[in-house]
């Protein structure tokens, strides 16, 4: 996951698979940076690690939601991995051998609801507008 502001006190929020070149599979957008705090670190903690086999890590014998972020933060720290509340962006190794870079950037947002085969779908297209700090 990857989280940019996008203007206007909004912020975005791109999922990506797994994969070497990171495609990505979902975009959600928010009002403010505090909206979408709440919404990674419920979520994120949720996605399949290559090392479990595919499945998520299991956290239900953590009380609190605070509790299985930050467990879930520790396990990617101590393999050298970080969270999208790091504001770090992934990206392919071809573009940074270490799979991220700390630039940022704010991004564009258009989104168009087109109709394939009868069915209504939202088509995203992000781009960075500003340049990277």
């Amino acid at each position: 996951m990857n989280l940019h502001p996008c203007g206007g006190g909004r912020w975005q929020l791109i999922t990506y698979r797994n994969t070497g070149l990171l495609p990505g599979v979902r975009s959600d957008e928010f009002d403010s940076f505090k909206e979408a705090e709440r919404y990674v670190k419920k979520w994120e903690l949720t996605v399949p690690l290559q090392s479990l086999s595919g499945r998520p890590m299991n956290l239900d014998h953590l009380e609190t939601q605070d509790e299985r972020y930050n467990f879930y933060l520790n396990w990617l720290e101590e393999r050298g991995l970080f969270g999208a509340m790091k504001l770090y962006r992934h990206c392919p190794y071809w573009h940074d051998p270490r799979g991220w870079t700390e630039k940022r950037a704010a991004v564009r947002v258009k989104r168009e609801s087109r109709t394939f085969e009868g069915v209504e779908v939202e088509v995203t297209e992000t781009s960075f507008p500003l340049r990277e700090e």
